[in-house]
C-alpha cells in the first residue's frame, strides 16, 4: 500500500510540475501588449527674433525637399523613411502617421531625424545607405555626427550658388502613448551662420571699398545635425571674403546687402571686419559692444552688420546685431 501511495504521490508531483512549466514559459515569452497611436509632426524653420532683418527667405534658403526618418529608440528599427518635394508656397500641411504600434502600458519611445534640401550635400556611401534604410539603422552615431565641409560640396559659398542650403533637426526618445494622438513640434535649423553686411555712405563723394573680409573666422567644417555649444575637432580657420570690391554712390547712400555663410565657430580674439577704403587705406573694425567683443557664431544665427562711412575716417561707425532666420512652417501629408 505504501508503495502504491508513493507512486501516486510521485506521479501527482510530476503532473503538477508539467502543468506549471507551459504556464511559466508562456508568461516569460509573451510579447508586451500593444495598441495603436497617431503621431503628427510639424517642421518649422528657425524663427526671426529681430523684425529689422530677413522677413523673407532668400531663394537659396527655401525648402525644396524634406526627408523624414522615424525609428524606434530601443532598437533603431525604421518606422518611417520618406522624402517629400516642397513647393515654395506650401506653408500649412502636416505629416501624420496613423496606426503606430506602441506598448499598451508604458508607451514607446521614437527618434526623429529630418533633412531639408538633402540633394545639396555630398555624403559618403555609408551615410547614404543609412539615409536609404527601410529596416534598421545599424550605425546611429554615424548619422548623428555627419560632418560637412571636409569632402565634396561646401555650401558656405555666396548665395549665387544655385544649390539651396540644407536644414536639419534631430529629436530623440519622444514617448508616444497608446490610444493617443501625439503632436511633435520639430524646429529645423540651418547648420551654418549667416552674415549680412551693408554700408551707408554718409559723405558727399562716391566711395569705393575693396577686399572686404573677416579674417580667420571661416571654419573648414561643421556638423550636419546642429550640436549646441559643440564644434568638430581640429577645425582650421581661413578668411571669409565678403566682397572683392563695391562702389557706393553719394546719391544712393546705402549699398547693396552683402550676404555670405560660414560654419559655427569660436574666435578667441573676436570677429573683425577689414577693408581697403579708397583715399583712406586699410580699415579695421572690431565687432564690439560695451567693450565686449563678439567671439562666437552659432548655427542658425544671422550676424547683421551696418557700417556708416563718414567724411572723417575715424568717425566710421559699425553697428551689429544677432538674430535668427525667417520663420516658415512646413507640414506635409503622410500618404
Amino acid at each position: 500500500m505504501k508503495k502504491i501511495l508513493k507512486k501516486y504521490s510521485l506521479a501527482a508531483t510530476l503532473m503538477a510540475i508539467l502543468c506549471l512549466l507551459p504556464a511559466s514559459c508562456i508568461t516569460d515569452d509573451a510579447p508586451a501588449a500593444t495598441e495603436k497611436a497617431t503621431v503628427t509632426m510639424t517642421f518649422t524653420t528657425r524663427a526671426v527674433t529681430d523684425d529689422t532683418n530677413g522677413s523673407i527667405l532668400l531663394d537659396n534658403e527655401q525648402m525644396r525637399t524634406l526627408h523624414v526618418i522615424m525609428v524606434r529608440s530601443s532598437d533603431s528599427e525604421v518606422i518611417l523613411n520618406k522624402r517629400y518635394d516642397i513647393a515654395p508656397e506650401v506653408t500649412s500641411q502636416t505629416i501624420t502617421y496613423n496606426d503606430l504600434v506602441v506598448d499598451k502600458n508604458n508607451g514607446t519611445e521614437f527618434d526623429f531625424y529630418a533633412i531639408v534640401n538633402e540633394g545639396s550635400l555630398t555624403l559618403t556611401e555609408e551615410v547614404t545607405e543609412i539615409l536609404n534604410s527601410k529596416t534598421t539603422i545599424d550605425n546611429v552615431s554615424l548619422l548623428e555626427n555627419v560632418i560637412l565641409g571636409e569632402n565634396g560640396f561646401d555650401f558656405q559659398n555666396p548665395p549665387t550658388d544655385k544649390k539651396p542650403l540644407p536644414q536639419t533637426v534631430m529629436r530623440k526618445n519622444v514617448l508616444t502613448e497608446a490610444e493617443k494622438s501625439q503632436n511633435v513640434a520639430l524646429q529645423l535649423q540651418f547648420p551654418v551662420a549667416k552674415v549680412c553686411l551693408k554700408f551707408i555712405n554718409n559723405t558727399d563723394k562716391e566711395q569705393e571699398l575693396t577686399n572686404i573680409k573677416m579674417p580667420n573666422v571661416k571654419p573648414n567644417k561643421g556638423y550636419l545635425f546642429v550640436k549646441e555649444n559643440n564644434l568638430p575637432t581640429q577645425i582650421s580657420y581661413t578668411d571669409l571674403l565678403l566682397k572683392e570690391s563695391i562702389t557706393i554712390a553719394s546719391s544712393l547712400k546705402e549699398s547693396e546687402e552683402i550676404i555670405s555663410y560660414l560654419y559655427p565657430g569660436h574666435i578667441g580674439t573676436g570677429y573683425e571686419l577689414v577693408t581697403n577704403w579708397e583715399y583712406v587705406g586699410p580699415q579695421s573694425l572690431k565687432l564690439q559692444k560695451n567693450n565686449e567683443t563678439l567671439t562666437h557664431l552659432s548655427a542658425g544665427e544671422c550676424l547683421n552688420i551696418i557700417v556708416t562711412l563718414n567724411s572723417t575716417p575715424k568717425d566710421t561707425e559699425l553697428q551689429w546685431t544677432i538674430s535668427g532666420w525667417t520663420k516658415e512652417e512646413i507640414d506635409v501629408p503622410f500618404e
